[in-house]
């Protein structure tokens, strides 16, 4: 996918691809403008569109044979739109939005959204979040770059968290990638102003739900490395 919204799909393992036409239900083209983000899930597509605002949400339930536009309730400000997507199941799907720490959620297949109670952040946004069950969602944020990033293990109860959270102060938080609800590996790169000895990127593992996250060795032809995303065969991406 592009950057604009431009699809592209193969069914030959990527020996051949074609564009796929994104429209609506009256054959209309959804023009998008900034995508950040996409996720797949069996035959479900979902899109974001940063600058479409609380109609950032693009979403395909048969394989991108048809396409809709989805509504956020309840979001704030102007242009403010989708960043980040991820999809657990065909019914259940969560977003963040641009410089806000509330999620976003469907459990009927996009149908209607519900916008969480609590906030992990003020204006920060999320860089990455990650689904690893209906109620789970893993969480990657930057800190705006001014004083590192977190990560967080959020069980989502009617709209109410229950977060595991660890600060990493020295780098910048930017992927994340569960296993299970108690597995997961984070990445992230260093802020131009700390220890000019440390590596530039850093690799982080849980087996806790997210308690405590060991620091993984990088190797050394590596450390100029920059880490932005993450992905394990057999993981949630």
């Amino acid at each position: 996918m592009s950057l604009g919204g431009d699809v592209l799909h193969t069914t030959d393992a990527g020996i051949t691809w074609r564009i796929v036409p994104v429209c609506d239900a009256e054959d209309n083209v959804i023009i998008m403008t900034q995508i950040n983000r996409m996720d797949v899930t069996g035959q479900d597509i979902w899109i974001v569109d940063v600058a479409a605002g609380h109609l950032g949400v693009i979403h395909s339930a048969d394989a991108g044979a048809t396409w809709r536009r989805e509504e956020l309730p309840d979001v704030p400000g102007t242009g403010n739109g989708p960043l980040v997507i991820s999809a657990f199941d065909s019914l259940t799907a969560w977003t963040a939005i641009n410089s806000e720490g509330y999620l976003w959620w469907t459990s009927n297949g996009g149908q209607t959204w519900n916008k969480s109670n609590d906030s992990l952040t003020g204006t920060a946004d999320y860089d990455d979040i990650n689904a690893s069950s209906a109620d789970i969602v893993w969480i990657a944020c930057n800190g705006g770059g001014s004083n590192g990033g977190f990560t967080s293990r959020v069980r989502v109860t009617d709209g109410n968290f229950n977060a595991n959270t660890t600060n990493h102060p020295t780098y910048m938080m930017e992927g994340i990638s569960p296993m299970t609800n108690d597995k997961a590996w984070a990445v992230g790169f260093k802020m131009s102003f700390v220890n000019p000895e440390l590596p530039m990127g850093a690799i982080y593992f849980t087996q806790d739900g997210g308690l405590n996250w060991q620091s993984q060795k990088i190797p050394d032809n590596a450390r100029d490395v920059a880490l932005w995303k993450v992905s394990f065969v057999g993981a949630r991406r």
